[in-house]
Parts: structure tokens; C-alpha cells; sequence
């Protein structure tokens, strides 16, 4: 019995990976990804959204940027909103 709550267990885990990333994936494979939000307004210059960029840091690579964020959601952080 407990074998098979292990392998459960495992199954969930894994499942749960998998769905982050498909997750953190669509988030950055929209039109424009993250900073389209900024730049749809049109009134900010492009130093403004280098530097939005550079603090939210998503000028890193896409698994450093993953990796960094499932660690914070792991911690409970849900981090700032794009918006």
C-alpha cells in the first residue's frame, strides 16, 4: 500500500512540473510575450522597457527565468503581475 502512495505521490509531483511549464511556456509564447503589456501603450520609450525588462528579469534565458520562478512559487512567492 504505501508503494503505491509513493508512486502516487511521484506521478503528482511530476504532473505538476509538467503543467508549470506548460504554463510559464504560454505565458512567454503569447504575441509580444510578458512585455507586450508594457509596450501596447506606446507612450514608453525603449530604454523604459529595457530597464522593466532587466527588473523583472526577463532579458535572462527562459530555463534561468523558470527555474527562478518555481522556486519562488515554491517559497509562496507569486511574484509582481504584468499587469
Amino acid at each position: 500500500m504505501s508503494t503505491f502512495l509513493v508512486q502516487r505521490l511521484m506521478q503528482a509531483l511530476v504532473l505538476l512540473l509538467i503543467v508549470s511549464m506548460i504554463g510559464f511556456a504560454i505565458l512567454h509564447l503569447a504575441p509580444g510575450g510578458p512585455m507586450s503589456q508594457f509596450a501596447a501603450g506606446g507612450e514608453m520609450s525603449q530604454q523604459d522597457l529595457d530597464r522593466i525588462a532587466e527588473q523583472l528579469g526577463l532579458n535572462r534565458a527562459l530555463p534561468i527565468q523558470y527555474a527562478e520562478w518555481l522556486w519562488r512559487m515554491l517559497r509562496g512567492d507569486w511574484g509582481l503581475s504584468y499587469r
